[in-house]
């Protein structure tokens, strides 16, 4: 095994305390955000609870060993990493799903580059008037002006 289990544990320990956290903040963004939704249970002192099991949780990990923050930051990242990488080539934000031919539509997205909103003036990928990024080949070469137009002709 590549560890001891009491650094297995630690790690145990740090990453269900910072699911904890995340579940405090979402209940403290829902309250803010949409505070007219149906709540079939409902806690007095709605927002103190979620702050408290927020800072009693971010008190306990403070408390735990430097190898387990280490770890939990190298496994979040990595994970992060397969996240970014999967959701970029199988989002339904591509538009692959309504393609009706999957290889122009890998030409026109996953070989262009990533359209981030914000990139080039602000706008949203495929906003009506943006000037879209030049088509690029899975080498990262740029492809001439009658490749693209022959793969706008197939749609």
């Amino acid at each position: 095994m590549f560890s001891s289990l009491d650094e297995m544990v630690d790690l145990t320990n740090i990453g269900t305390l910072f699911a904890f956290i995340l579940v405090c903040i979402g209940i403290i963004v829902l309250r803010v955000k949409d505070p007219h939704r149906k709540r079939p249970f409902r806690a007095p002192f709605g927002l103190l609870f979620p702050v408290l099991g927020a800072l009693s949780c971010l008190g306990l990990i403070y408390y735990l060993p430097p190898t387990s923050w280490l770890r939990f930051a190298a496994w979040l990242n990595i994970g992060i990493v397969i996240y970014v990488c999967y959701g970029s080539t199988h989002s339904r934000l591509t538009g692959l799903h309504q393609a009706a031919d999957e290889g122009v539509h890998a030409v026109r997205t996953a070989h262009a580059g990533p359209s981030w909103p914000g990139r080039d003036g602000g706008a949203l990928p495929h906003a009506p008037g943006r000037r879209p990024a030049p088509a690029r080949a899975p080498g990262g070469v740029v492809l001439d002006q009658f490749m693209v137009d022959e793969c706008a002709a197939v749609d």
